[in-house]
């Protein structure tokens, strides 16, 4: 939630990439099953 409030920071640099990279798959995964 904190990476949300500020945006990107270093420490939390790292979340921020994995979490985009999990809605990535969300949406290849939604692809792939229409």
């Amino acid at each position: 939630m904190e990476i949300m409030k500020g945006g990107r920071i270093g420490k939390d640099g790292e979340q921020e990439g994995t979490l985009c990279l999990c809605i990535a798959f969300l949406i290849y995964n939604t692809v792939f099953m229409n």
